[in-house]
């Protein structure tokens, strides 16, 4: 419910929660702003004793409050045009959303459905058939996949190469390549994120399925499960197939679309400055993929 998203000091939607250890969750900058009034490190709720350091993001908080902020912003398609009641599940046949009565009508009696809130944190609903409109919202990086030469910032949407890191080797660390995936892994639909290069010498980014071997070196092709174009030495673009396809570009991309379609097994990438198309993988999806990113 929303109330579960309010911040228990600013009594507003959460802006980037952090969790504390009595576990009270509160907005970073509420949290900040407390601790220099009050010039001592303790939870605004309870009252306990801050840990040191810094106190973590709430990684699952902070995707559900981005899913909310998503439905927010997209309110005037929550209703069924049809019969104006809540839309709870989306038509896989038909790529639209639809509610319980347009489930059980003639029209959708043997289409694959699927519950709506599947979609995601990341906010890509193609709800409107005819124009096809995805939404766009910040990738979420899961910091507990990041190899130890990169940092996250602190909102979890961009990386960066940095000095190594004493980290955890938790199972989901990527230790032998310099990567990180996104926190939320897609097993139907179509996706969409525009990811800022810049002008990067180096750079790999794409999808990778969740089986990926995290620890050991293995070749960035879909074989292995990897679907990635990157930049090697600042002059030359790679889809990474089987082998290496070189890639001609008209015009260096500053900022790259990529555009996931999983029941297709489709995964192109757009040029974000003159929309032209730089690759297209096509191949077929077995189990979850997540957003892929070596900078």
């Amino acid at each position: 419910s929303e109330e579960d998203l309010l911040c228990p000091k600013c009594k507003e939607i959460y802006w980037l929660p952090v969790v504390l250890n009595c576990d009270h969750n509160i907005c970073k900058h509420c949290l900040q702003k407390f601790w220099e009034l009050k010039g001592c490190r303790e939870c605004p709720v309870c009252g306990a004793v801050a840990g040191p350091g810094r106190p973590p993001i709430n990684l699952q908080l902070k995707i559900a409050v981005d899913k909310y902020r998503t439905q927010m912003m997209t309110g005037n398609l929550e209703a069924c045009c049809i019969h104006s009641e809540k839309l709870q599940f989306f038509c896989h046949n038909d790529e639209e959303p639809i509610c319980l009565v347009c489930q059980t009508s003639l029209k959708h009696k043997v289409h694959k459905f699927g519950p709506l809130e599947e979609l995601g944190l990341l906010g890509y609903r193609v709800w409107r058939k005819m124009a096809d409109i995805i939404k766009h919202v910040p990738i979420t990086l899961d910091p507990n996949t990041a190899q130890s030469n990169l940092r996250c910032s602190e909102e979890l949407t961009c990386v960066q190469y940095s000095k190594k890191q004493l980290l955890p080797d938790n199972p989901e660390r990527c230790t032998n390549r310099v990567c990180a995936l996104g926190a939320t892994g897609f097993t139907w639909g179509k996706h969409s994120w525009t990811v800022d290069v810049g002008q990067g010498k180096d750079w790999y980014i794409g999808v990778a399925q969740e089986s990926i071997n995290r620890k050991s070196a293995v070749f960035l092709n879909p074989t292995e499960g990897f679907w990635v174009i990157g930049l090697l030495n600042g002059d030359s673009y790679w889809a990474e197939t089987s082998p290496r396809t070189k890639l001609v570009l008209k015009q260096k991309p500053e900022r790259i679309t990529i555009k996931v379609d999983y029941d297709r097994g489709k995964v192109v990438f757009i040029n974000a400055t003159d929309l032209t198309t730089i690759h297209t993988f096509n191949d077929r999806f077995t189990e979850k993929i997540f957003p892929y990113f070596s900078p």
